[in-house]
């Protein structure tokens, strides 16, 4: 029984733990969030065991660049409705 997903297990365990046995010994550690991090790889057991949350996963990562550009576009529109709305708007709301 010593598959690769029961020493992930048993790490996320212990270094579950070692944050709680850290601030009862030692009041100046402050660094014990750092472990929780590790926290994050539990999710890939499940990714490695579906097909198809393997495929969307994929196709997200191909299709980053694109998203990427829709929100730079996006943002670059919206900063301009800000200034148009600036301009517009200015001097007229004289009161909260």
């Amino acid at each position: 029984m010593r598959q690769n997903w029961n020493i992930l297990d048993f790490l996320i365990v212990v270094f579950s733990l070692t944050p709680l046995i850290l601030k009862n010994v030692d009041q100046q550690f402050k660094y014990t969030a750092v472990f929780r991090v590790i926290k994050l790889l539990k999710p890939f057991r499940m990714i490695s065991r579906s097909e198809s949350l393997k495929v969307a996963l994929i196709s997200l990562f191909k299709s980053m660049s694109k998203i990427n550009s829709v929100i730079a576009i996006s943002f670059m529109f919206f900063t301009l409705l800000s200034i148009i709305a600036i301009n517009q708007f200015k001097g007229s709301y004289n009161f909260c």
